[in-house]
């Protein structure tokens, strides 16, 4: 006698032969199981129905005219209809279902930096499946990803191209996801302006304007970025559509949910040679560079130098930069357009820049003339300079990970960084 595991192995295998995806003809199929036993513990492949999820199959068998016999079947005359009538009523998820998988789809791809095409591929896979019709097919729908057009979004700065993404935008943007300044009635702006290359083997570079507001100096946002094989031109142009806007800003504050809020810019946080070009002005290697002061520099020994004096020096006054009262400071015949911005003092409101004032310029000439390129009376023995390399280097373990770089030996010291 065949036992009921036997009957069901057999019904699974007939079942499996058939595929319900390619039925040109109803009656093809000709037979399914009524047995409720056998129903439950049916279950079929990605492009097979479970059977045992069609309440109407087994409700078709009436046990009042038959045994109860696993070899009982019902016809089934119109297979297409009937299971797209009853399938859907039990796989058809929600849209809402959908919709909370694609943002949970879109969390996972940006989180762990999936490509677009393999989250495409995934989209196609999960659209074979009954209840995922509705995902996207594209992975751009499912990341919310905007159509840019290019021309009408970049403006051409010579010789490159720069794109605004805007000062408002993101301060409307750091009120809704940090509670620290919601409550301020003043925002302090802090803006960056800095070139770096992007690729070594060619002058391919960028020069963004970037912007953090205070106390939240890990939250830097872009304002604009320029994109070209050299730095723009004139920096007027490439400065001209963040200061129309920062001049508004200044003037009529950010209407945040309803609230006026009063925005300053606190300070220009740029380095040497990003402040000579954006306030058009001699570099800090020429005789009148000096950003605080009206000192002239000497010439000494192939270098630019400031010669310590007792003499009270002449500071440098916003109003001096305005009307150009010392012509040998400036290069060209145009100021920044920075000036024009409220409540902008030139000279207080831009930083001085450490790493190539001290760094690169004291430090530098120090560290040279102590080790190799000094005179005998001033330099140190090599004794003294093999136990400076060795205590430099057994720091490098204690260097916390906020600094970039670590102590090395005084013999890298032509590797150190330069710029």
């Amino acid at each position: 006698m065949t036992s009921t595991r036997t009957k069901q192995r057999k019904i699974m295998e007939e079942l499996d032969s058939y595929n319900f995806d390619n039925f040109d003809n109803h009656d093809q199929l000709k037979y399914l199981p009524t047995n409720k036993a056998v129903n439950e513990e049916l279950t079929f492949h990605p492009n097979h129905l479970s059977l045992a999820s069609i309440p109407d199959i087994n409700n078709s068998y009436d046990s009042s005219n038959h045994e109860d016999n696993v070899d009982q079947c019902t016809m089934v005359k119109d297979i297409p209809t009937f299971l797209a009538s009853n399938f859907s009523k039990v796989t058809n998820h929600p849209s809402d279902l959908c919709d909370e998988i694609r943002k949970k789809l879109a969390s996972w791809a940006v989180e762990f930096n999936i490509p677009r095409n393999a989250l495409n591929a995934l989209l196609l896979i999960l659209r074979q499946f009954p209840g995922f019709t509705e995902l996207p097919k594209d992975s751009r729908s499912v990341l919310k990803t905007r159509n840019i057009n290019e021309t009408a979004c970049l403006t051409i700065i010579e010789p490159g191209v720069y794109y605004h993404f805007g000062l408002i935008p993101a301060i409307k943007r750091h009120f809704n996801l940090n509670p620290i300044i919601n409550n301020t009635d003043v925002v302090k702006i802090v803006i960056g302006i800095d070139g770096l290359p992007i690729s070594k083997s060619s002058s391919s570079q960028l020069w963004p304007i970037l912007g953090y507001i205070r106390p939240l100096d890990n939250a830097v946002f872009p304002i604009g970025i320029y994109w070209g094989h050299e730095k723009p031109k004139n920096s007027n142009d490439y400065l001209e559509q963040f200061i129309l806007e920062a001049k508004n800003v200044l003037l009529n504050g950010v209407n945040v949910d309803g609230t006026i809020i009063k925005v300053e810019i606190d300070g220009f946080c740029l380095d040497a040679p990003a402040k000579s070009f954006i306030l058009k002005i001699k570099g800090h290697t020429g005789f009148d560079s000096c950003t605080r002061c009206r000192e002239e520099g000497e010439y000494l020994q192939n270098r630019t130098c400031f010669p310590f004096t007792q003499n009270n020096l002449l500071k440098r006054t916003h109003n001096d930069y305005i009307t150009r009262e010392h012509d040998e400071h400036h290069v060209g015949s145009a100021i920044s357009d920075l000036s024009i911005l409220p409540n902008i003092d030139i000279v207080a409101n831009f930083s001085l820049d450490y790493m190539h004032l001290t760094c690169l310029g004291v430090m530098k000439k120090l560290i040279h003339l102590w080790i190799d390129k000094g005179p005998l009376n001033v330099r140190l023995p090599s004794s003294v300079t093999k136990t400076l390399s060795i205590s430099l280097s057994s720091l490098a373990q204690y260097i916390p990970c906020e600094f970039s770089r670590k102590p090395r030996g005084l013999n890298e010291l032509s590797r150190f960084k330069q710029c």
